[in-house]
């Protein structure tokens, strides 16, 4: 099993992003909630964790809205409280000051070191050195950080606006309608999952046309149907055509305005933001990539992206040492399925290092007399010096023909053949035919990619074994074609 290919990770656990000025919401969207009602609330412990997603300051999202043409209020950055000062000049009488941490409920936090309440607040801006120092360089705690908060290197100043109406917008990606979706509300400035419950009706979703774009016209729509009118309608659009090309020009996992307001004083704006970009596309990314503030991140995944480890940390106490994201996932879903609670997300090259006898020896020496060694045929991109040792000789010629033709196979013993794609798929299709009485004959992921050739030799392939009886043939089509 261990040797099949394995599927890239699912989202992490919700984890604090990005936020641009304005009070921040009482709970951020949840994906699965508010788009579709398929998801279950009991669904495997395996969905909730996987690769992690960079998340950016608010002053750093607000740098990147503005240069894509967004609409977003005044602001500037602090490092010190006299650059604080210096910048608040500036601004008219009053101002917005709020910490940079990567966390919610900073408004009602407080700072470890001198119990000083809150992370956001409303000051005259002569008094902006004095709340300056009392943030930077201490650490805030809020009830998304726990115990051990996060440490504010750096303030935001803003300007202070008054709110006439707020509406709330996302873009994100949906597997239903196979592309990016834009998500609205005439209701804004609380808790997206709120507003579904109390009125399913005010939650408006449009569809985007991957290959197509967002349109001028569409985006005019979304915005009346948010509640905007006349030359606010306008605007607004000019601002979501804008926030669709930060969320594919930048690689983004989502994009969450909340609210998305209409000021007293006429302005269309960006208020608060939640913004997450796909850590996968970061050689695509580079300039926004090295935003990332370590300092706000696990110590321990810090350390793990070093040496190329896709490591998490959970809230268990089972640490979980696996090869193969599908394997790591099936070894926590198993885990909670008997009671445990995995404590990590981790995947290594090696399968197995077993060693025995290790020998102390008559002449005083202490060694390894014999030992089993598996490797990761994932990691063959890494490990090229040892997987060239490989001696097809002594392997099953059913697996070495699947090699030919990229076809992670291995034989088993039972009678029912088994075409999946997907290592993770594959072995939940195992599992499943082993739970109703069946024995599987094979692992076979066919990938993603499989074209006719593939899928004729893999046809071939398990047609060859003597021992099976029939085909289970089992593909995901957000994978691939279905009509290959």
């Amino acid at each position: 099993r261990g040797r099949g290919s394995s599927p890239a990770p699912a989202p992490p656990p919700s984890r604090p992003t990005s936020r641009v000025p304005g009070q921040p919401p009482a709970a951020m969207f949840s994906i699965a909630r508010a788009i579709s009602a398929r998801t279950s609330a009991s669904a495997p412990l395996a969905r909730a964790v996987a690769r992690r997603h960079l998340s950016l300051h608010e002053y750093q999202s607000l740098s990147i809205f503005q240069d894509f043409g967004v609409a977003i209020p005044k602001f500037a950055v602090a490092h010190s409280p006299a650059e604080a000062a210096k910048v608040a000049a500036d601004f008219g009488d009053e101002i917005v000051i709020k910490t940079q941490v990567l966390a919610g409920g900073r408004g009602l936090g407080y700072f470890k070191e001198n119990n000083f309440q809150g992370g956001v607040h409303i000051i005259k801006k002569e008094q902006a050195e004095e709340f300056a120092d009392r943030m930077l360089g201490k650490t805030l705690i809020t009830k998304q950080t726990g115990a051990a908060g996060k440490p504010c290197n750096t303030v935001l100043i803003a300007e202070k606006f008054q709110i006439a109406t707020e509406k709330y917008f996302a873009i994100l990606m949906d597997r239903g309608s196979g592309g990016p979706i834009m998500i609205g509300s005439k209701t804004g400035g609380t808790s997206i999952e709120d507003i579904a419950a109390k009125d399913p009706s005010a939650i408006v979703k449009s569809p985007v046309d991957i290959m197509e774009g967002l349109s001028s016209a569409q985006a005019k729509e979304m915005a009346v149907k948010m509640g905007f009118e006349g030359a606010k309608a306008d605007a607004a659009a000019v601002s979501i055509e804008n926030l669709y090309k930060v969320f594919i020009e930048c690689d983004c996992t989502m994009v969450e305005i909340n609210p998305f307001a209409e000021l007293t004083d006429g302005r269309v704006i960006v208020c608060d933001a939640k913004v997450g970009f796909d850590d996968n596309a970061e050689f695509r990314q580079m300039a926004i990539h090295d935003k990332r503030d370590m300092s706000q991140e696990d110590p321990q995944e810090v350390e793990a992206k070093k040496y190329d480890l896709n490591y998490i940390k959970l809230d268990g106490s089972v640490a979980c040492m696996v090869n193969g994201a599908g394997l790591a996932m099936s070894t926590m879903d198993l885990l909670a399925l008997v009671g445990g609670s995995p404590a990590n997300f981790h995947r290594v090259d090696c399968t197995m290092v077993e060693i025995n006898p290790f020998a102390e020896l008559t002449d005083g020496r202490v060694i390894v007399c014999d030992a089993k060694v598996g490797f990761d045929d994932n990691a063959e991109f890494r490990q090229m010096a040892i997987h060239d040792k490989r001696d097809m000789s002594q392997e099953d010629p059913q697996e070495v023909e699947a090699k030919k033709y990229d076809l992670n196979y291995i034989k088993l013993d039972g009678s029912v053949a088994c075409m999946v794609n997907g290592a993770g798929l594959a072995m939940s299709t195992m599992d499943l035919l082993a739970l109703v009485g069946g024995s599987p004959a094979n692992f076979l992921d066919v990938g993603g990619a499989a074209n006719k050739d593939t899928i004729c030799a893999a046809f071939k392939i398990i047609q060859g074994d003597p021992d099976v009886k029939s085909i289970f043939i089992n593909i995901f089509g957000g994978i691939m074609r279905c009509d290959v």
